[in-house]
């Protein structure tokens, strides 16, 4: 689980421009306090080129990009905010 977080944080210096830091928002929706299942939900519909919400064209080729594994890293993240 620690790797996990760990390369998640990695991971997500792609959405920091977006989504913040802290996951507190911004350009994007404030991600901070979103249930890990929830957070991987809708990665795996934008990963499946699904529309999601008004930012999906932004996000599918985002999502896209990752594996299952890494989807899941970085919602591991994302809850230590």
């Amino acid at each position: 689980m620690v790797e996990d977080v760990a390369s998640g944080g990695q991971l997500y210096s792609t959405c920091v421009g977006c989504h913040g830091a802290n996951g507190e928002g911004g350009v994007g929706p404030k991600l901070a306090g979103q249930a890990k299942a929830d957070l991987v939900s809708k990665m795996k519909q934008y990963k499946a080129g699904e529309e999601v919400g008004p930012m999906s064209a932004m996000m599918i080729p985002q999502a896209q990009q990752l594996s299952q594994a890494e989807i899941e890293a970085v919602a591991q993240y994302i809850t230590t905010f």
